[in-house]
């Protein structure tokens, strides 16, 4: 993707302002004979069109904040046509109506020059249009390619080139024809600075009597009088050209390769709008030895699988629409391309492992989005035990989802009245009906279009673009953006030993379940929550969220069939947490999840047994209870990962933060609080405060300024089995201790360990370890926590936070049971070495923390570069702690960017002491690639290395010596970062509470 320009701020001050996403958009005209009516209609919905891309239509808030330009071309015959009618002029097949402007009616006024066999090109002949040759000029601003197209020496088509005449400059002033062979193709000749550029001989003294055919070298200033083949692209714009047309290219200057190279070389992305169908009109096929076409012939031997708009929209991350004709389609069709070149592919969450340690059986679970397409995907890897690489991908359940031949067959389950239903029409409740009614003008239709609509969300695809006329989607699969990949095997509470009262219970249940299916559990934004089978990559269940329906205009689910449907809102989109607990006596295996930016919501699942899936009924009995702001106004969205515990009182749990909420209307009193949910769940469909759940405040917070609590880290200190503490931040930069050691509710508290401002809130869930033994050398008394909190400063959950660039920090906090005095003055600042220098960053090894008098109770280091914060949880391992920092890009059309992987000690936050992991990426952890000599003459490891061209880091991995990071623009698997770290016989230093997977 791109970036946008941008002013520089100075460090310490935040803006939104002047944030802009600069693009640029080019309408490619088909201008020969049979275009007439899609002219037409481009032309009456120009006014429409332009204005909405530009942000002014209220109708189309996904263009909002766009600094779009808008430039106009047209295209006719071939330049070196077949039959020849564009044969002595050139440049009649392509033209620059108008270079690009942000002047509306300027373009407008170009677009009138669109016409159905206008001059100069005249009619063309609808066997060989210019499209490729178009397409190219576009991208290389009127450069030139390299002749050869499809023709090859010796063939019959070769022959036909060669006895053409071609028009060639080739000296001041004079036109010379030459024979047509292989030579670069060049509209019109060019001068610089006065001085006329003839070229480049191509043959000479080849004993060839053509020698003196000629390349033109200097594309930058064309001869005087000579039309232009620049739009004028504008730096770090995104860039779509829109292509219309209704008939192929015969591709004999430029193939559909040479076209996708400058294409990609220059970041353009190309929505092709076909007035045909599929595989035929512009999207016809080529024989793949000379580019010749045949209709009806793809796939066929010795023929393209697929017509050149299919490919080249599918090369670029485009979008490809055939059968556009009408008004109302045309303008979808263009709405929907531009909107898709604003995005990007990759990953933006966790990977998920089969287990904590590199084995033979060892599979890694990889989450995917193409925001191009609001599609998403999950993959199933091996690793090598050896490398720790990827091996062979075993499923991705995209494929999977859309191979199957009839939704209907899926297991969906959604929640009304208080219990889980089938997610069928005749099983929900009219409230629920409603939302399938209502379109995106908020205006209610008829039964059938609601019955439609939910076919739509269930799988079925009948409607897409025909019918009810909904959105078409890649796949059946959405995309995966906040959520990561939960891996559910057979159960394994490794604590419970510790507990004489529920150990026995426990192993009957283990001995019970032991051979049960391994699941993979994942949010996504087609509005559900997915159960895939580990093994194979079958779906087994899919959870509608009761919270997410409303027949709001633009909220429930109805939006998701809108054909501009532009990722708002979202919907599941948030990791769930699952682990076995015990339930009204019995023992099961259970998932909270909740939502994330898609809603205020939570809900549980019992997952213990895979199998009571497989009808209806059974899995609708699966669905626990649901938790939401109408239970509980001071429910925010639900950013905060649950953490399923055992508590002191001898009850089950989800705890979670009351997490961000912003309208004054529905969101309670503003204060950051700890909510502790019984999984029991509530008694008939009701929820009572003080019975069924509690909530602990932090005081934090009010209706002017509001707080929210985001996910805690639960610790138990005396290895019983039960939470002792949790620890977690909020909007306003504080951390907070909770102490629910106590037997009863009423005793639990919440005090502040580390008191910040709302400049550097906090948003993830902090990381807590033993602290070293220099450090809890000074704990004040045995009842001291003497833990390690470490967690980073930053938030990047609305669009608009791209643009804050506050200082931003990542602090080591020492609990010694009393509140951190001074904020960042109560801490030790870590600096940057001298030899912290480009992409590479060294802190002080040695750096002394006084934490024997008190007067300094942990570490920080500021983050330098601008727009630097943290956005996802740091990693513990043998004595340091693994983060990410991101800078993301502050355009508002980009979720691209760089970061920094960093690698620190846990006692004060300076470089490890010998090299810790592969910095020079020579795949191995070496003295002499890994380690640097610090100012103080100290050899050391690195602390952080920067990672540029793979975007933004998500929250780090690890498995056995392997440190994985899903980045947001690396859409292959193989090419995802990953880090050698140094081997350790055994993980240790965590005392978090047991889950089945880490964040």
């Amino acid at each position: 993707m791109t970036l946008a320009t941008w002013a520089l701020l100075s460090a310490g001050a935040a803006s939104a302002a002047n944030s802009s996403c600069i693009g640029d958009v080019v309408f490619l005209m088909d201008n020969t004979g049979s275009m007439g009516g899609m002219i037409a209609s481009t032309r009456n919905q120009a006014k429409k069109i332009l204005k909405a891309i530009a942000g002014e239509d209220a109708a189309y808030p996904q263009f909002k904040g766009l600094d779009v330009q808008f430039a106009v071309a047209t295209y006719w015959g071939d330049p070196n046509e077949y039959y020849g009618t564009a044969l002595e002029k050139a440049q009649q097949a392509y033209k620059v109506n108008k270079q690009l402007t942000d002047d509306k009616t300027a373009v407008e006024i170009a677009m009138g020059e669109w016409g159905a066999c206008s001059s100069p090109g005249g009619c063309g002949d609808d066997l060989e249009e210019a499209n490729l040759f178009a397409l190219h000029q576009i991208a290389t601003e009127g450069s030139v390619t390299d002749g050869k197209g499809y023709s090859a020496p010796g063939t019959a088509w070769a022959g036909k080139e060669t006895a053409k005449q071609f028009q060639e400059w080739n000296q001041p002033n004079s036109l010379q024809f030459k024979k047509h062979t292989d030579e670069t193709f060049a509209s019109c000749g060019y001068n610089k600075d006065g001085v006329w550029i003839p070229g480049k001989m191509l043959d000479s003294d080849d004993g060839n009597k053509e020698k003196d055919v000629w390349k033109v070298t200097d594309p930058t200033v064309r001869k005087s009088g000579c039309p232009t083949g620049a739009v004028g692209w504008r730096n770090k714009s995104a860039r779509v050209v829109v292509w219309f047309g209704d008939a192929p290219s015969h591709n004999t200057t430029v193939t559909r390769e040479e076209t996708v190279a400058a294409l990609n070389q220059n970041n353009i992305i190309v929505t092709g709008i076909n007035t045909q169908s599929k595989g035929s009109g512009f999207d016809t096929c080529h024989r793949l030895k000379n580019g010749d076409f045949y209709w009806g012939y793809c796939g066929n031997s010795g023929m393209a699988s697929v017509g050149d708009p299919t490919y080249i929209a599918a090369q670029t991350d485009g979008t490809i629409e055939h059968d556009v004709t009408g008004d109302k389609r045309v303008i979808d069709a263009i709405l929907r391309g531009v909107a898709s070149g604003l995005a990007q592919s990759g990953s933006a969450t966790a990977v998920s492992f089969s287990g904590n340690t590199l084995t033979v059986d060892s599979t890694v679970f990889i989450p995917k989005f193409n925001a191009k397409k609001w599609s998403g995907d999950l993959e199933a890897w091996t690793l090598d035990p050896k490398t720790g690489l990827f091996k062979s991908k075993l499923w991705n359940a995209a494929s999977l989802l859309d191979k199957l031949p009839d939704p209907k067959h899926r297991r969906l389950v959604t929640y009304r009245n208080g219990k889980g239903v089938p997610f069928k029409w005749k099983k929900i409740k009219s409230a629920q009906k409603k939302d399938f009614r209502t379109n995106m003008a908020g205006a209610l239709q008829s039964t059938s279009n609601g019955k439609a609509r939910l076919d739509y969300i269930a799988g079925n695809r009948e409607n897409e673009m025909k019918g009810k006329n909904f959105r078409v989607r890649a796949s059946r699969m959405s995309d995966i953006w906040h959520s990561s990949p939960v891996y559910v095997g057979k159960p394994q509470l490794s604590w419970i030993s510790a507990s004489a009262q529920l150990s026995s219970s426990y192993l009957a249940f283990q001995k019970k379940q032991v051979k049960r299916d391994a699941m993979v559990y994942v949010g996504s934004n087609g509005g559900m929550l997915h159960g895939f089978d580990a093994k194979t990559g079958a779906e087994k269940l899919a959870y509608i969220p009761g919270s997410l329906y409303s027949s709001a205009a633009t909220k429930g689910y109805h939006p998701l069939t809108d054909p501009i449907y532009a990722h708002k809102p979202v919907y599941v989109d948030a990791t769930p947490s699952v682990s076995d607990a015990k339930l009204k006596g019995e023992w099961k295996t259970v998932l909270v999840g909740g939502l994330g930016r898609g809603g205020r919501g939570m809900f549980a699942l019992d997952v213990t047994d895979p199998n009571e899936f497989m009808s209806d009924i059974k899995a609708a009995k699966t669905v626990l209870w649901e938790f939401s702001n109408k239970d509980d106004g001071d429910l925010g969205f639900t950013h905060s990962k649950a953490t399923i515990a055992y508590l002191n009182n001898d009850k089950w749990a989800a705890v979670f933060g009351n997490g961000p909420c912003s309208d004054a209307a529905t969101c309670g009193n503003g204060e950051a609080q700890l909510f502790i949910v019984y999984l029991d769940g509530p008694a008939g469909g009701v929820w009572n405060k003080g019975l069924q759940y509690h909530k602990i405040s932090t005081g934090a917070g009010n209706t002017t300024k509001r707080n929210g609590l985001f996910a805690p880290r639960l610790v138990d200190l005396d290895a019983d089995g039960a939470v002792d503490f949790a620890y977690a931040g909020d909007l306003h930069g504080n951390v907070w201790r909770f102490d629910l050691r106590g037997k009863t509710a009423s005793g639990w508290k919440g005090k502040v360990l580390f008191k910040g401002n709302s400049k550097q809130p906090i948003t993830v869930r902090p990381a807590v370890t033993n602290a070293p033994s220099s450090v809890t050398a000074f704990r004040s008394s045995p009842d001291t926590p003497g833990v390690m909190v470490l967690v980073g400063t930053g938030t990047f959950i609305e669009p608009g936070d791209k643009a804050l660039v506050y200082d931003q920090y990542f602090l080591g906090l020492y609990d010694s049971g009393k509140e951190i005095p001074g904020g960042l003055s109560g801490l030790a600042k870590q600096s940057l070495d001298a030899k912290a220098t480009g992409n590479n960053r060294v802190t002080k090894s040695s750096l002394v923390v006084d934490y024997s008098t008190g007067k300094k109770s942990g570490w920080y280091i500021e983050l330098k570069d601008l727009g630097e914060r943290v956005a996802s949880p740091a990693r513990v391992r043998h004595g340091h702690v693994l983060f990410n920092s991101i800078i993301p890009d502050r355009s508002e059309c980009s979720s691209s960017g760089v970061g920094w992987e960093w690698l620190v000690q846990i006692g004060n936050g300076g470089s490890a002491k010998n090299a810790q992991y592969d910095h020079n990426g020579d795949g191995k952890v070496t003295t002499a690639g890994d380690e640097v000599k610090d100012s103080s003459g100290e050899t050391v490891g690195y602390a952080a290395k920067k990672v540029i061209g793979k975007g933004l880091l998500a929250t780090p991995s690890v498995i056995g010596n392997r440190r994985f990071t899903p980045t947001s623009e690396v859409a292959k698997t193989k090419d995802m970062l990953t880090t050698v770290l140094v081997t350790y016989p055994k993980t240790s230093g965590r005392i978090s509470w047991q889950e089945l997977q880490l964040d």
